[in-house]
């Protein structure tokens, strides 16, 4: 690691000098979360509450009892994908 880095590091999450750790290799994926740990709450991302519409929320977000009330329009992105990557042909609209 750089020494700027480091610095950049160390200035960022305010912490001392001594408290980054320079390992070889990459940044084990799977302990990454010992990071959220830090009692660091302006580093965390605002909690996300998703939006229901109005008809679920008034079965209790029950959606399948809202359909069978009234049909309604749901939108769900989506993406097609096929060996060799996302589909993006103009035949695709036709398929």
């Amino acid at each position: 690691m750089p020494a700027s880095l480091r610095q950049f590091v160390v200035q960022a999450l305010n912490i001392p000098d001594n408290r980054v750790a320079v390992l070889p290799g990459l940044l084990a994926l799977n302990t990454l979360s010992e990071i959220t740990k830090a009692p660091r709450e302006d580093l965390r991302f605002a909690p996300y509450n998703a939006r229901f519409p109005e008809r679920v929320r008034e079965h209790a977000g029950d959606c399948f009892a809202a359909i069978r009330e009234k049909d309604m329009v749901v939108h769900h992105p989506y993406r097609i994908f096929r060996r060799g990557g996302p589909v993006s042909s103009p035949g695709c609209a036709r398929s």
